[in-house]
């Protein structure tokens, strides 16, 4: 379904994300809907700095009313109501070692 852009993806961070899909989807012979998440420093002992993380659905069936198509790319924003806001409006973009948001 097309939906309201949340928010939008550079094309640095569509090619890392469809790159990280494919080896995925290789790996467990299944394909995947791509899930963008938040990793929260706090919940980490701040180890992290608090960042975009990609992660994969394997079950459609369990998601579908959930998945937006965001620049072309069939995904789940899956945060908190109080998470969406670092997504917002933004850009996920992709820096050769790790995902942002700006």
């Amino acid at each position: 379904m097309q939906t309201p852009a949340l928010f939008a993806i550079t094309e640095q961070a569509k090619r890392r994300i469809e790159s990280v899909k494919k080896e995925h989807e290789a790996k467990i012979n299944t394909k995947v809907i791509v899930a963008i998440m938040w990793l929260d420093c706090a919940l980490n002992n701040e180890r992290l700095q608090s960042q975009p993380a990609i992660g994969f659905y394997d079950d459609r069936t369990e998601i579908e009313s959930d998945i937006s198509i965001i620049d072309g790319m069939e995904m789940v924003l899956a945060v908190s109501e109080n998470d969406k806001v670092h997504f917002i409006g933004k850009t996920l973009d992709y820096d050769d070692s790790r995902f942002f948001i700006r």
